[in-house]
Order: C-alpha cells, then sequence, then structure tokens
C-alpha cells in the first residue's frame, strides 16, 4: 500500500499494488515499512479513497484505529509504502486468515523500518517518550549476559541498579501511562516488533529509536521499585518481558509464557502469534501451520504433542496445572491451556531433573481425548501440604515475611536433611529454587550468595515481628532473598514428601500426589492417580524438590568436591548446566556421574559409532539405567 503524500487537511489516499513476496521472484520485492498498531474495534467505521493507476478512485472502509493512525504516518511531499495487515488480511475468511498468519514473520522480518504506532499524543506522551530517548540513549545493554553500563562516565549512576533515576513523580506518572496503553499489551505486536532490523516507536507526532525504548525499560525493571506511582513496578515487570529478546535462546514453552499477559480475542493465537519468535534451529525442525478450523483445545493438544514429535521434549508438561484451566476447553491434562497461564506461577528455572534426556513416549486416540503413554521414574509420594499465602506486592512484603516464617517453623530446623546437610539449609535452598549468586559463571551481581541466603533466611525464621519488619526495611541482603522467595513461592505450596524431601509445588496439589521425573521433562511433575487402583494420571504440574532437580533420580548425587553451576555458553546464547570441580577451580560441561556409571571413555567409544547427539544422550541414558538398576515406568497420563 502506498501512502500518497498531502496536507493534514487532505483526504487521506493509498495506492494498493500486488507484488510477490516469494524465493526466487523474478521481481525484487520493492522496498516498504511494516505497520504495528491495535486493531481496536473490528468495525469499519471510518473510509479512505483508494486511487488506481489511471487516478480513478474508489472507498474502501477500515477500523477507527486505522484511520486515526494514518494522517500521522502520511509524509507532506513524498509517497509512503506501507505494509498493513487489515488492508490485505480478509480476517472473516478462515483459510485465507490462516495461510496469511504463516507470512507475518517475513514479512516483519524483511521491512525497511516496522512502524509502532501506539496512538495519539496525550497526558504528556511527548515528554514520557523524550525521557525514555534520552535515558536508552544513555546507556548500553548486554541483553546475553543481562548487564548494562552507561555510554558516558558522568552517566554511571544510570548504570547503578542500586541507585533511583532522578525522575519527578509527574515524570513516572507520564511514563506510567504511556506505558499501559494498548499497543503494548496486544500479543502479535511481540513478533512484529521481536522481528524488526529496524524499527521506531510512535505515539502521535512524537518518534523514538525501538533500540532506544529498549535499554530504557531495561534499567527501570533493574532499578530500585517505584512507589510513588501505584502500578508502575508491575508495568515495567511486563513491559520487560516485552524487550528482553535478541542474542538468547528460547523456548517455545517460555515464549507463550512470557506473553501470558498479553490481549488477543482468540485464545489459538497464544501459539500462532508467536510462531516467528522461535529460533531459527527450531524453526527447521518443526513446522506448524495455523489452522483457524480447529478448536482451542484441539490446537492445544496437537501443538504439544507435535512438539514433543519434533523434538523428543516433554518440557511443555511443565505447564499444565490442574488448578488453573478453563473446564470449557476439552484438553487432556497433559497439554497446557495456554489461555490460562497469566494466573499461573512463575516457570522453576534451570532445572534439568531429567539429565537433557531425550523422551520416550506415545499417544493413543480414544474417545474422550488422548492418552499419552511416557516412561519416567516415580520418585515420592506426598506427605504433607502446607500453602503458601503470599500476595507478593510491595505494600505486603512484611505479611509475606510472616508467612515465610509460619510456613518454616513448621518443620524442625535442627534435623538432617535426606538429601545431606541440615534440613534449615535445604528450606532455605527450596524456599527460593537455589537461586543464588555463586551458582552461575560468571556470577550473577544482582543476586545473592548462598552463604548470604542463610544470614538472611537466619534472620527471617528466628527474627519477631518488630525486628523483622527493621530488616525488611533497611538490610538489603533480607531485601533481595525474600524478594526472589515471594516471586516463586506465589500460588505455590510447600510439600514434605514421605521419604523427607522438601520443595514447592502447585497449590492445588493434596496428600497421596505423587512425583515423578519424565525422560525429557527437566522439571520433576506432580502427578495424581484416576481412582483408587488405576494406572492412570493426570499431570497437576511441575514442582521444586531439593536435591532432586539436577538429575539425582538417575545419576545420584554429585561426587564429592563438585558443584552444580549454570554456565553461559556464548555460542548457544544461553545458559546450560555445567559441573564446576572445587579441587581444580576448573568448570567442565561433562557431568562427572556419567563416567562414574558407565566408565572412563564411555562417551569417546559412542562418538567413534558415529551417533548423532541425540541417539548418544538416549543410549548413555538406558546404560546408566540398565547400570543402576532402575525401574523405568509407563504414565499413563489422561
Amino acid at each position: 500500500m502506498t501512502l500518497l503524500a498531502g496536507s493534514s487537511s487532505d483526504d487521506i489516499r493509498i495506492a494498493i499494488k500486488t507484488t510477490s513476496f516469494l524465493a526466487g521472484a523474478t521481481s525484487p520485492v520493492p522496498k516498504f515499512e511494516a505497520l504495528s498498531y491495535t486493531w481496536g474495534s473490528p468495525d469499519r467505521t471510518a473510509k479512505i479513497i483508494v486511487q488506481d493507476d489511471d487516478l480513478q478512485t474508489s472507498t474502501l472502509a477500515i477500523t477507527h484505529n486505522l484511520a486515526t493512525a494514518l494522517p500521522y504516518l502520511r509524509h507532506e511531499h513524498e509517497d509512503r509504502v506501507l505494509w498493513v495487515d487489515a488492508i490485505y488480511i480478509n480476517q472473516d475468511d478462515l483459510a485465507e486468515k490462516s495461510s496469511q498468519v504463516q507470512r507475518m514473520a517475513d514479512i516483519y522480518g524483511h521491512a525497511e523500518l516496522v512502524v509502532a504506532w501506539s496512538g495519539p499524543e496525550s497526558e504528556d506522551s511527548g515528554h514520557a517518550l523524550t525521557l525514555m530517548d534520552s535515558l536508552g540513549s544513555k546507556i548500553r545493554v548486554d541483553w546475553l549476559t543481562q548487564s548494562m553500563q552507561s555510554v558516558e562516565e558522568k552517566d554511571r549512576d544510570l548504570a547503578d541498579r542500586a541507585k533511583s533515576l532522578r525522575y519527578s513523580t509527574a515524570e513516572y506518572s507520564a511514563i506510567y501511562k504511556l506505558f499501559c496503553r494498548s499497543w503494548f499489551e496486544r500479543i502479535w505486536i511481540r513478533q512484529e516488533i521481536q522481528l524488526a532490523t529496524n524499527a521506531v516507536l510512535v505515539c502521535g507526532s512524537s518518534t523514538i529509536p525501538w533500540s532506544s525504548f529498549r535499554n530504557a525499560v531495561f534499567c527501570l525493571s533493574r532499578k530500585p521499585k517505584i512507589e510513588d506511582v501505584p502500578g508502575l513496578s508491575k508495568r515495567i515487570d511486563f513491559l520487560d518481558d516485552l524487550v528482553d529478546y535478541g542474542d538468547s535462546y528460547s523456548a517455545l514453552g517460555m515464549i507463550i509464557f512470557q506473553t501470558r499477559h498479553c490481549k488477543c480475542s482468540d485464545p489459538r493465537d497464544r501459539v500462532y502469534a508467536v510462531l516467528g519468535l522461535l529460533h531459527e534451529f527450531d524453526k527447521e525442525r518443526w513446522t506448524l501451520k495455523p489452522d483457524y478450523t480447529s478448536t482451542t483445545g484441539q490446537v492445544y493438544e496437537e501443538v504439544t504433542f507435535s512438539y514433543m514429535k519434533a523434538f523428543r521434549d516433554l518440557d511443555l508438561l511443565r505447564q499444565c496445572d490442574l488448578g488453573n484451566r478453563s473446564i470449557e476447553l476439552d484438553l487432556p491434562t497433559w497439554a497446557p491451556d495456554w489461555g490460562s497461564l497469566a494466573n499461573a506461577a512463575l516457570p522453576i528455572p534451570f532445572a534439568m531433573a531429567d539429565c537433557s534426556s531425550s523422551g520416550e513416549y506415545q499417544r493413543r486416540k480414544c474417545q474422550g481425548g488422548g492418552i499419552l503413554e511416557a516412561m519416567g521414574l516415580h520418585m515420592e509420594s506426598i506427605k504433607e501440604v502446607i500453602e503458601f499465602k503470599i500476595v507478593g506486592d510491595q505494600d505486603s512484603r512484611y505479611e509475606d515475611a510472616m508467612e515465610l516464617q509460619r510456613v518454616a517453623t513448621c518443620n524442625t530446623l535442627t534435623d538432617t536433611y535426606i538429601g545431606g546437610g541440615m534440613l534449615v539449609d535445604a528450606l532455605c535452598r527450596a524456599f527460593r529454587l537455589n537461586i543464588f549468586q555463586d551458582h552461575w559463571d560468571p556470577p550473577v551481581s544482582s543476586e545473592i550468595s548462598e552463604q548470604e541466603g542463610r544470614s538472611a533466611f537466619s534472620k527471617l525464621v528466628q527474627g519477631d515481628p518488630e525486628s523483622l519488619r527493621k530488616d525488611l526495611a533497611d538490610d538489603a541482603t533480607t531485601r533481595k532473598y525474600t524478594d526472589t522467595v515471594f516471586k516463586y513461592a506465589k500460588r505455590r505450596s510447600f510439600i514434605i514428601t514421605e521419604n523427607g524431601y522438601i520443595g514447592l509445588a502447585p497449590v492445588t496439589m493434596r496428600p497421596g500426589d505423587r512425583v515423578c521425573v519424565l525422560l525429557g521433562c527437566n522439571s520433576p511433575l506432580v502427578i495424581r492417580p484416576v481412582g483408587t487402583a488405576s494406572t492412570q494420571f493426570q499431570v497437576v504440574g511441575e514442582t521444586y524438590l531439593d536435591s532432586a532437580m539436577t538429575g539425582e533420580a538417575f545419576l545420584g548425587p554429585l561426587p564429592d568436591g563438585y558443584k552444580n553451576l549454570q554456565k553461559l555458553d556464548t555460542e548457544k546464547g544461553y545458559h546450560r548446566q555445567a559441573f564446576f570441580d572445587m579441587r581444580t577451580s576448573e568448570t567442565h560441561w561433562e557431568d562427572p556421574r556419567w563416567s562414574r556409571a558407565l566408565g572412563e571413555g564411555f562417551e569417546q567409544r559412542l562418538e567413534l559409532e558415529g551417533m548423532t547427539d541425540e541417539a548418544e544422550r538416549t543410549c548413555m541414558m538406558r546404560a546408566v539405567i540398565n547400570a543402576r538398576g532402575l525401574a523405568l515406568q509407563c504414565f499413563e497420563f489422561v
């Protein structure tokens, strides 16, 4: 579409041209810009003029939001070539919509410029954009290491996470109102903006580079919480998911989770709208064609199984939550209800309970939905469940800390722990999902060390109400410890197993539920038997079980002198499991437990046989299972 030049008082005129957008096309695709905007009401209440090559005219009905944007986007003396989805796609034709949706990633990825239209200027939005542009241009962000530094020495305080920005309440209020615009909430804008090679954010007549906006949001999200403007800190956290992309790898499940608070009129778009954001490696192995003729339940089940089939990866089961699903969906419990993730607990990070094994499974079609058969180990049965009543807001910090104290002191803190060491240390780890600075390589500067965590936990469980309130206000370590606990314990329960393991699990679990580790699934799962003597189970959800998150069920504990780390793999673009040898101070990718179980040189022998990495992992896991006499079980999930 060519938006014809004109003055502010002229009617909007466009010219529409059809051109090939296929690989190997005889004529090159003309340079164009792509518009990213919020549709608003689908009613086409406005009209624009369409001019053909012979200067003959007709009218085209468009939505109110598009009609509002076009006058701002029109140049006075120069035509502008734009892609606008509403002009080209018939949303009422499901077959056409299914076909065109597949092309959105290519269109926005090949655009010379993506124009993100957030609406006309209002509520001091121009000043808010100026603040964001100024802040974003003064810092550099390393998205892979999640670090920032100032461009100039005089602005070094901007990169200091402990120092607040010097904005007035009125300026923070303007930023908050900008962040609340509906464009930021629309799920489709995620791929439209994240795939852009060059993009700008437009609000009325104000425009700033998208790169500056990204940097500014990153900086705001790493600064102390802003309490002067209610809701701003939550909004910043929401936008942090939008701008945090680029160098790091994210699997399908995490991409979907990051868009859980986004809005879409069709729940099937929870999947379809993010397909373009998959890593190129994943796109090569798995292709999904959008199908708007299938029901939401059918789409979710087929996506789950086809993803498993392509990658032999059962990690999508980690997003299942038996207590947080729509009863209207005809969906087996092993397929996530992605439309309900807004109320889900945060995913458990850096789990590796399955030792990166490949899944072994099959699906049986039957009346009432498919049954998933998956191989794994039964680990534990749940003996006791204590619900965390965590609010997780800044105003509830003291009450939440008292709740942690209540749950912690339900245990005998002087006892030893079945996983090794003292129970008090296991509680310290479990409440925080073992997230500590010294478990990363390189260490994450914004986190606390495990020793600092123990000190904070001791204050938490032993402090009287007055001293606890003072520590939360004055002690940075206590605040950092509890903030992470509040984040991950929210919507979870504290559990104790029959053998004495402790952890955090879905809030809907109950005594008698079981814990299993499946081949191909990084987190242990809580499952529930269907009936008293049934071999079938429902998936309740993922769980953190202390001393069982790094392959202990299959390989046993780490040898003395070794520590598990999350090491940044700069080639792959993400953190992955590594092993620190405390005797030599060296870090290795290879798990020392493999050679302990299979003998030295086992992996080298497999390499000589020319196996793929996936085949090697399968062969090694089977050999370990046989060597250790483990009893794999086939779980039937309904």
